[in-house]
Formats: structure tokens, sequence, C-alpha cells
């Protein structure tokens, strides 16, 4: 069932233990993110983000001891904007507190048989499908919460999770030149 922005918007104050992100694309198409990504391709500093709304609702969840998590499944060569989260935004919900992990590319066939689809998963119990247009832009959100799907994803993420790197380690391999 699809939500409204809203519903979406809702489960990210209403969840109690944990909320899971898979994210499976090279690159996303988000409005909000113009400017700052053209100002990263551009080459300028790292900007400060702490008062932005998303990063302060996650680091509320987490301080509440809620756990945020993120893993996203690396291409064999990163994209501009792969770069640009791993270093302009992932680097802010490290510091709010969130667990940000990268699935290398070898595991990839794995971890598509298991979630076609970008996807949250909620306290295990909540599940959104996330639909993209093939530019990256989210259509749709879709409640997918019966029990086959949610097995689905609990299993994804208990197959990501052991196979992924944390972001100290990429950002590492980055700085190295050996993750381009």
């Amino acid at each position: 069932m699809p939500l409204s922005a809203d519903e979406f918007q809702s489960l990210f104050g209403s969840f109690e233990k944990s909320a899971f992100r898979l994210q499976l694309l090279p690159e996303y198409e988000i409005v909000d993110e113009q400017e700052d990504y053209a100002k990263f391709l551009a080459g300028e500093p790292l900007p400060e983000r702490s008062g932005i709304p998303w990063l302060k609702t996650m680091a509320g969840q987490v301080s509440r001891g809620r756990e945020w998590t993120n893993v996203h499944l690396l291409p064999e060569c990163l994209t501009p904007y792969l770069r640009y989260l791993i270093d302009w935004w992932y680097v802010y919900q490290d510091r709010a507190g969130a667990r940000i992990r990268f699935l290398p590319h070898r595991y990839a066939q794995e971890i598509h048989a298991l979630a076609p689809h970008d996807f949250w998963l909620f306290d295990d119990r909540v599940m959104i499908l996330l639909h993209y247009a093939p530019s990256g832009e989210l259509l749709e959100a879709e409640d997918a919460s019966s029990p086959a799907s949610l097995a689905l994803a609990r299993r994804a993420r208990d197959f990501a999770l052991p196979h992924a790197e944390n972001l100290r380690a990429i950002l590492a391999r980055r700085r190295a030149g050996s993750l381009a």
C-alpha cells in the first residue's frame, strides 16, 4: 500500500528499537541535494550540517537508545554521487550516531536475490519498499509489511551486516586512493 509523505516521515519518529536502511542504487536524485552536490563537484569544502532536521531526528533517536543503521551497496567503481554521499553526508550521519556500512560489490548478486529494491525496516515489523525511477528519483514508498516480505528484509539485513565495511574503513580506503 503506498504511503503519503507524512505517513512515511512519521515512521522515523515512531520506531521503538531499530531503523535499518538498505540502499542498492549507485545514484539517487534528491531535489534538496542538488545545490550541495554541485558544490561537492566543484571541490568546495565540507559544509556544516549539524542543524539539519534529518540529522537532529537521527541523533535524537540514537540518544534515546534506538539503533539507526544504513547499508549501501558499493558499485564496482564509485559514482561521483556516491563519493558525495560518503564524503559529505554519511560523515554527518555517523556523527549523529547512525551505523553507516557499505556492502562490497562482490555481494551484489546475493543481496539483489534477497532484496531487489531499496527498503527501510523498522523494528523488524514494518517494511517500506522504495520504488525509484531510472534517474534515481523516489517514485513511491510502499508499506510491504507482509510476513514473507518482512522475512526477506530481515534475511537481507542479516546477510548484509556481517559482510559490510564501516564508514571509517571506507573513508580510509578513499583517502589512500584504493577506493576511487
